[in-house]
């Protein structure tokens, strides 16, 4: 019982995490999409 309460909660907050890591790595290859596109406009 305690053991699937802790894979459980293990499973979340790797599924958060993952999360917050795609949403960081998208906003820092926008940025440096932006910064590319101006630079060779």
């Amino acid at each position: 019982m305690c053991t699937l309460l802790l894979l459980e909660l293990w499973g979340l907050f790797t599924v958060h995490f993952m999360a917050v890591q795609t949403r960081l790595c998208l906003r820092c290859c926008l940025r440096l999409g932006v910064l590319i596109t101006f630079q060779s406009s």
